[in-house]
C-alpha cells in the first residue's frame, strides 16, 4: 500500500508507514463534499479574526496614567492661581473650582479606564468563542477524512490530547458589568466630593447626609476594590490555561494533519505566555510604587501575544488545507 505522505511502497498489513509513520490504512469512503464543507468552514472562520483577536495598543494605558498626572498638576495650579493674595490664605472657592476640575479628569480617566476594562473582557469572550468553532471544525475534519471506523479510531488515538484541550469550556463573562466596577469608585467621588464642598449651611442634617454619602462611597469602593483585584486574577490567570490548551492542541493538529498528506518539513514549538503569579504581583504592587502599572501592560500584551501566535498558526493551516490528500 503506498503512502500518501511520502510515496513509500508499504506491505498491505501495514497501519503506519514504515518511513513516516502516516496512516496507510484503507481510509474507505470519504465523502468529500463533507471534507471541502469543513475545509471552507474553517477558512471562514479564519477570515473573521480580525472581529475578535482585538490588538488593544499599550499605550493606552500611557494615555490613562499620564491623565492623571496632569489632573493633579492642572488642580494644583488652578488652586495656586485663585488663592487670595497677598495672605495666600485658601479661598474656598477657589478649593472648590480646582477640585472640580480635578474631579472632571478623574470621572473621564475613569471612564477611559471602563472602556479598557469593557475591551479586555469582551475581546476573550469573543476569542474564545472563535477558537472554540475553530477547535471543533479541525476535529470534525480529521473525523471526516478517517472515511471508515478502523482508521477513525487511530485517528482518534493520535489526537486524545487535543481532545482533552478541547473539552474544557471557557468561562464567558459580562464586559459592562466589569467595565462598570471600574468606573464607579470614581464617578461616585466625582459627584460626592463637590457636594461636600458646596457652601451652605452644616447643620445636623446637612452634616449626616454628608457623612451617609461618604460612608456609601467607602463600601462601594472597598467592594470595587475587591472585585477589581478578582479582575486582575480571571483575566491573567484563565488566558494563561487557555494558551496552554491552546498550545497543545496546536501542536497536536499539526502532527497529526502529516498523517493526511501535510509535508513534514515543519519545526513546531508553540509560542507559550509566561506564567503571572497573582499573589506575587499583588504583593509587588503593594510595596513598589507604581509595579501595578506594569500589571495592567501585562494583561494588556499577554493576549495580544497569544492572538499572534494564533494568527501564526491558522495562516499555517489554511495553506495545509490545500495540501490534504484524501
Amino acid at each position: 500500500m503506498k503512502c500518501a505522505n511520502c510515496g513509500t511502497d508499504n506491505p498491505d498489513n501495514y497501519v503506519y508507514c514504515g518511513r513516516c509513520g502516516a496512516i496507510v490504512m484503507s481510509s474507505g469512503k470519504i465523502d468529500r463534499q463533507k471534507v471541502e464543507q469543513i475545509k471552507g468552514n474553517i477558512k471562514n472562520i479564519v477570515r473573521t479574526r480580525k472581529a475578535t483577536d482585538r490588538f488593544i495598543p499599550p499605550w493606552w494605558l500611557a494615555v490613562y496614567f499620564t491623565g492623571w498626572i496632569i489632573a493633579g498638576v492642572v488642580m494644583v495650579v488652578a488652586m495656586a492661581l485663585m488663592m487670595d493674595f497677598p495672605y495666600m490664605t485658601p479661598d474656598q472657592d477657589a478649593m472648590l473650582i480646582g477640585a472640580t476640575i480635578f474631579l472632571a479628569f478623574a470621572a473621564a480617566l475613569s471612564l477611559f479606564l471602563a472602556m479598557i476594562m469593557y475591551y479586555l473582557v469582551k475581546r476573550q469572550n469573543d476569542h474564545y468563542h472563535r477558537e472554540w468553532d475553530l477547535r471543533a471544525n479541525i476535529l470534525n475534519l480529521f473525523k471526516a477524512l478517517a472515511g471508515s471506523p478502523d482508521r477513525e479510531y487511530l485517528v482518534y488515538k493520535e489526537i486524545a490530547p487535543m481532545l482533552a484541550a478541547h473539552q474544557k469550556a471557557e468561562p464567558v463573562r459580562d464586559p459592562r458589568f466589569w467595565a462598570a466596577i471600574w468606573a464607579l469608585p470614581f464617578l461616585l467621588l466625582a459627584i460626592i466630593m463637590p457636594i461636600s464642598m458646596l457652601n451652605f449651611d452644616y447643620g445636623i442634617s446637612n452634616l449626616l447626609l454628608i457623612a451617609v454619602l461618604v460612608m456609601a462611597s467607602v463600601i462601594v469602593a472597598v467592594i470595587c476594590a475587591v472585585l477589581g483585584l478578582y479582575s486582575y486574577y480571571f483575566l491573567g490567570k484563565t488566558m494563561y490555561e487557555h494558551d496552554r490548551r491552546w498550545a497543545a492542541f496546536s501542536y497536536g493538529a499539526k502532527r497529526s494533519l502529516v498523517q493526511f498528506g501535510v509535508p513534514m518539513e515543519f519545526t513546531y514549538a508553540p509560542e507559550m505566555l509566561p506564567e503571572r503569579d497573582f499573589a506575587i504581583y499583588l504583593i509587588l504592587s503593594i510595596f513598589i510604587p507604581f509595579f501595578s502599572i506594569y500589571w495592567w501592560y501585562t494583561l494588556v500584551v499577554d493576549p495580544n501575544n497569544h492572538f499572534k501566535a494564533h494568527r501564526n498558526f491558522e495562516k499555517w493551516l489554511v495553506g495545509a488545507l490545500d495540501q490534504l490528500r484524501y
